[in-house]
């Protein structure tokens, strides 16, 4: 176990962390990888208990993470054959409460997958709260294969943020009257001013237990998103897998006409990234597509065909009231479309490859220019064509609103 633990990367420069076990074996797992991209993975995981038991899925865990991220699969993907293999070997009293990150090389995207963990909190460089991403799944080795969800959420954090992940050990330590340490304190020291606000967190947590005993394993990580950096070793690491991981980009074109019974299926917007993901140079980015795919489906169905009004979610139970409007809309639609078109680009010179993708729907059209104007001068308002913008290398609305085309680079 010593020996195979020899394999973890944690040298990255963007990386601190603190972990803590309670005995010889740690049921905490922390991982940590280069991407061929020039990226970073990160996953931080709390098995089942502590000891021995809840190590044992410690070597299949780090197989399949060290073997998929050296080939820059998605974390959602990472996630989804963790789950598989773990729910084939543990017992089913144990499971696998564990978050996988991906920051982008130059540090302006986060891809998280977290399930069963407590809220990641995100930091900005002026130490005040810039996002709580919460759980939106299941833990690990709970769900089969067919009920497994590995949607993932992505985030643009400002430069200089910090991403704090960390395990039930922190919160869930005790005194000696019996209190626990809590979220609350947890989160009021890591918003005070501090250059090491791990080590910060660490010494108020010795401070607070006064000498009980740790009964849990204790693990915290700390991601910087800025320009991703490693040491010389990594470095050529890195280096040899993107040449081996090269991909040769094919010229692509497809088109894909929805009609009502389509869209109203809802397995759609899955099948539509099936369509893209089988070329080689669009799977590294299978996360970032979907949810740009995600973006433009529903700007189409929602707003296009359906004639939805985003403001209703302003109001008290508006977002409740705008889905229901939405089931029922949906529910009725006997005509419109939304045509997909899809074009991969091979790499030209010194002009990336990229992925060109247009959607047009059959509605009325809307005020886009409005649109785009509000959402810059309004952070609660056009947050999808905020999103899309910052996931895009270009963006153009054309005949009336019903078109958008955007061009997502492969790089």
């Amino acid at each position: 176990f010593r020996n195979d633990m020899k394999r973890i990367h944690t040298n990255a420069n963007n990386i601190n962390f603190h972990i803590s076990p309670v005995t010889m074996f740690n049921g905490d797992v922390l991982l940590v990888a280069p991407s061929p991209s020039g990226g970073l993975y990160v996953l931080l995981g709390d098995f089942t208990g502590h000891g021995l038991s809840a190590a044992i899925g410690y070597l299949p865990t780090a197989d399949i993470f060290y073997a998929m991220t050296a080939n820059q699969v998605s974390v959602g993907d990472i996630a989804a054959t963790i789950n598989t293999r773990l729910q084939n070997l543990l017992p089913g009293n144990m499971f696998f409460c564990a978050a996988v990150v991906e920051l982008s090389r130059n540090g302006e995207r986060l891809s998280v997958w977290a399930g069963g963990m407590n809220d990641i909190l995100l930091i900005d460089a002026e130490g005040k709260l810039e996002a709580r991403i919460e759980s939106m799944h299941m833990p690990l080795a709970i769900l089969d294969s067919s009920e497994f969800d590995s949607n993932v959420q992505v985030l643009q954090p400002s430069s200089q943020s910090r991403l704090y992940i960390y395990t039930d050990g922190i919160i869930e330590a005790t005194n000696p009257a019996g209190d626990f340490y809590g979220e609350q304190r947890l989160e009021t020291i890591l918003l005070k001013d501090s250059d090491d606000k791990i080590n910060a967190v660490i010494k108020d947590h010795d401070v607070f237990r006064d000498g009980a005993d740790q009964d849990d394993d204790t693990s915290m990580v700390e991601i910087i998103c800025c320009p991703v950096t490693h040491d010389g070793e990594v470095e050529q690491l890195h280096n040899s897998s993107s040449a081996l991981n090269k991909k040769i980009v094919l010229p692509l074109e497809t088109t894909i006409k929805l009609t009502p019974e389509l869209i109203r299926s809802e397995d759609t917007l899955v099948q539509l990234l099936q369509v893209i993901s089988h070329a080689q140079a669009v799977e590294a980015h299978k996360d970032f597509l979907f949810t740009l795919l995600s973006e433009l489906y529903n700007n189409a169905v929602d707003h296009g065909l359906l004639l939805l009004d985003s403001s209703i979610k302003k109001l008290d139970n508006g977002t409740t009231e705008y889905y229901e409007q939405r089931n029922h809309r949906l529910e009725n639609l006997t005509t419109g479309e939304v045509t997909f078109q899809f074009s991969l680009q091979p790499e030209i010179a010194n002009t990336p490859a990229s992925l060109r993708i247009c959607v047009t729907d059959t509605g009325p059209g809307f005020d886009y220019q409005n649109i785009i104007d509000r959402a810059e001068n309004d952070d609660s308002f056009g947050r999808g064509i905020s999103l899309i913008k910052s996931l895009c290398e270009e963006i153009n609305f054309s005949n009336e609103g019903n078109t958008i085309e955007v061009t997502y680079l492969l790089d």
